[in-house]
C-alpha cells in the first residue's frame, strides 16, 4: 500500500451516485471515497485501504476519455491540430503567414519507472519529469524524452515544457525513505522555482518495497530565507 500523509489527501468522503465514474471501466460509482491534493479522486475511506480504484467526475469523463485515447494512439501533434483552443483562427494565422501546419511534432507519454535491482541496492534512482507551464500539470517521462525536452531536439513539441531530475530514495527504513524524499521534494521545488510539486508527488515512499505502517506519520521541512544584506551608506 502506498504511504501518502495525512495532509496530502481528504478521506471519509461518500456519494450518492451521479458525481464520479471508476476510471477503469466508466462505470457509475456510489460509495465511499477519498481524494488526492494531486486532485485525484479513489474509492474507499482513505489511501490505506488494501483495494482502491481511481474515480474520474462524470463532468470531465467525456473529455478526458477523448484526450485519453488520443495522446495512447498519437505519438505526434498537428501544428494547428488537437489542443488548440480556437481552430478558425489558427488556421487564419498559418494562411496568412504562409506557415504549414502539416508540421508535426512527437510529443511527450507518460511513464512509469521501474527500479533495477542495481538501483535498490544503491538506495535511491533519478526520476525525470517534465512541468508543463500551460496547463501547470507534470509528466513523469523516460530519460530519453527528457533528454529530447532538455535539448530542445526540434522534432519534439518541447516548448510548453520545464524539464527536471528528481533524486528519489527508494530503500532504507521508512522513516529514512519519507523523510529524504520530502526534502528533495523541497530542494527540487525551490531551485526550479516550481508550483506545489509536493502535491504531484504525494506517495512518499513509491517504489520502495516497504509495507506501510499502522501509525502515519508526516515529516515537515522549513526553510528560512537568508536576511537581506545591510545596505552601505556612502
Amino acid at each position: 500500500m502506498p504511504y501518502i500523509p495525512k495532509h496530502r489527501f481528504q478521506g471519509n468522503l461518500y456519494t450518492n451516485g451521479g458525481e464520479y465514474v471508476i476510471l477503469s471501466n466508466n462505470q457509475p460509482y456510489q460509495g465511499a471515497y477519498y481524494k488526492l491534493s494531486s486532485g485525484k479522486y479513489f474509492t474507499g475511506d482513505t489511501p490505506y485501504n488494501p483495494i482502491t480504484q481511481e474515480l474520474l467526475p462524470i463532468l470531465e469523463s467525456n473529455y478526458n476519455t477523448l484526450t485519453n485515447d488520443y495522446l495512447v494512439n498519437n505519438s505526434t501533434i498537428k501544428l494547428g491540430g488537437f489542443g488548440f483552443p480556437n481552430k478558425n483562427i489558427t488556421t487564419n494565422y498559418f494562411s496568412i503567414f504562409n506557415i504549414d501546419s502539416n508540421i508535426t511534432y512527437l510529443i511527450p507519454q507518460p511513464f512509469v519507472p521501474s527500479p533495477t535491482p542495481e538501483e535498490y541496492s544503491a538506495g535511491t534512482f533519478i526520476r525525470y519529469i517534465l512541468f508543463n507551464t500551460i496547463t501547470n500539470n507534470y509528466l513523469e517521462v523516460n530519460q530519453s524524452t527528457y533528454e529530447n525536452i532538455s535539448q530542445q531536439n526540434v522534432a519534439w513539441d518541447y516548448s510548453p515544457y520545464q524539464p527536471f531530475t528528481l533524486p528519489w530514495r527508494i530503500s532504507g527504513t521508512q522513516e529514512e525513505i519519507v523523510e529524504t524524499n520530502t526534502k528533495m521534494i523541497a530542494v527540487v521545488n525551490q531551485e526550479n522555482n516550481l508550483p506545489s510539486l509536493s502535491l504531484y508527488l504525494v506517495n512518499l515512499q513509491e517504489f520502495s518495497k516497504l509495507e506501510t505502517p499502522d501509525t502515519p506519520f508526516t515529516v515537515t521541512i522549513t526553510y528560512v530565507e537568508p536576511p537581506l544584506p545591510t545596505p552601505v551608506v556612502s
